[in-house]
């Protein structure tokens, strides 16, 4: 299947990841408003279930790899951390939803 826009994968990596940060605690609220005597375990456990659902869903939002250039969107070096605030690739500079092909926010310097 051919995707004419190449941000989509970008937005659903970021609706997920909000979902499992922000749900978290309505979620284990709800569940906490089951009989105790039913259901004790049950919330201890879909909490901690849910807390490695945000882990994941968050690992997969940070490793989203840029449309252009193929290395990670939020990531500028292997060993430093990431950057999810950032408007634009830190490889590249493609700003986030710009068309693939924008000429303006070609790479500064390449080093090649």
């Amino acid at each position: 299947m051919n995707e004419t826009d190449p941000w989509r994968e970008y937005r659903r990596r970021r609706n997920l990841n909000l979902l499992a940060f922000v749900g978290f605690v309505p979620f284990v609220f709800l569940l906490s408003l089951l009989p105790e005597r039913l259901f004790g375990r049950l919330v201890f456990v879909a909490a901690i279930a849910w807390m490695i659902f945000a882990l994941i869903a968050g690992n997969w939002f940070i490793r989203f790899r840029c449309p252009r250039c193929g290395n990670p969107f939020f990531a500028d070096s292997k060993w430093w951390g990431y950057n999810t605030f950032t408007r634009h690739c830190l490889h590249c500079r493609l700003a986030l939803n710009a068309p693939v092909s924008s000429a303006k926010d070609m790479p500064i310097n390449s080093g090649e």
